[in-house]
């Protein structure tokens, strides 16, 4: 395979200077995530997977002579379309789009449908399906590929976890649902923590799953969910509200709180009487799961980055 391009920045014109300490950072540091561009941890997982995978790449080279022939704009509308010029030219070979450059396939006058995009990939199936239906244009140049998860920094002690302590994650919480959960929980003798989404770090997350034995989630819809993966990667299992659709602007679209969600990993609940079912019929005992074996063998750094390039290869 040619040498690949991993974009998430302009390529600077010869004519500028390129300043110091600015936008193309090389040595790239695990777990660093102010050091890449676009979604940081979706960035993150390609290079550290390429890298394990022993291909030849690039991230965000600084002139054009260091473009690769196939090239994956993981973020940016004016990086795709600087991109999408280069192919007219005939620099670029293969394009590769997504998932991080629109919310819907219409968004910037339907970039993502120019034909010289050969593939488009989105975070799961949902979001495949939701692309094709409000752009048609795209109907067999979609593909559906996930990050995954550096299991040298998601990897849990061997510390015994008490079975009864239970972490409530709140995203996008619906309040009465989210807190009838919680009083449920406290009541059937649970020890309830609770990490709100974008007031916690990374590690402090880390720590949460440490201590806990299931998560249970509150957000409408997940394009991905890499925070549910790197649950499973410390062999939390998850149970998930799903309500099954959400709303972004003037339309309803079915979705899922969590697209890479199965038997090994978790289950959903879509009400407070299912969430009092699930929790009656023994499904927050983790021993009955097997989260981070699923993990292992499907959302690894390496797997991802080898999907990504099964996807490039049959373009």
């Amino acid at each position: 395979m040619e040498k690949i391009s991993i974009i998430t920045s302009i390529i600077p014109s010869p004519l500028k200077k390129i300043l110091k300490g600015g936008l193309f950072v090389f040595g790239l540091k695990k777990n660093n995530f102010k050091k890449y561009g676009g979604h940081p941890a979706v960035t993150r997982s390609l290079i550290a997977g390429l890298e394990e995978l022993k291909i030849n790449f690039n991230y965000n080279p600084q002139c054009f002579s260091d473009l690769g022939e196939t090239v994956v704009v993981l973020s940016g509308e004016k990086q795709l379309l600087q991109m999408i010029k280069l192919k007219k030219t005939g620099v670029v070979k293969k394009l590769i789009a997504g998932p991080n450059i629109t919310v819907l396939a219409d968004d910037y006058d339907k970039i993502l449908a120019s034909p010289e995009i050969d593939i488009c990939i989105t975070p799961s199936e949902w979001v495949k399906n939701i692309y094709e239906l409000d752009c048609p244009e795209l109907i067999g140049r979609v593909k559906s590929w996930p990050a995954g998860i550096d299991i040298k920094y998601w990897k849990p002690s061997n510390n015994t976890k008490n079975k009864k302590n239970i972490l409530f994650y709140d995203k996008r919480p619906e309040k009465n649902l989210t807190e009838n959960c919680k009083k449920y929980c406290k009541e059937r003798g649970y020890n309830v923590e609770v990490l709100v989404y974008g007031k916690y770090k990374i590690e402090e997350y880390k720590q949460a799953l440490e201590r806990n034995s299931f998560l249970i989630h509150f957000v409408e819809q997940e394009s991905q969910g890499i925070s549910l993966a790197e649950s499973w990667a410390m062999n939390v299992p998850t149970m998930v509200w799903n309500p099954g659709f959400f709303r972004w602007g003037s339309k309803n679209y079915l979705c899922c709180s969590a697209p890479y969600l199965t038997g090994q990993t978790g289950t959903f609940f879509r009400d407070f009487e299912e969430f009092k079912k699930i929790e009656e019929s023994g499904a927050f005992n983790p021993e009955k799961y097997s989260a981070k074996e699923w993990l292992l063998q499907n959302l690894t750094d390496e797997k991802s980055a080898q999907r990504l390039l099964d996807i490039i290869n049959a373009a």
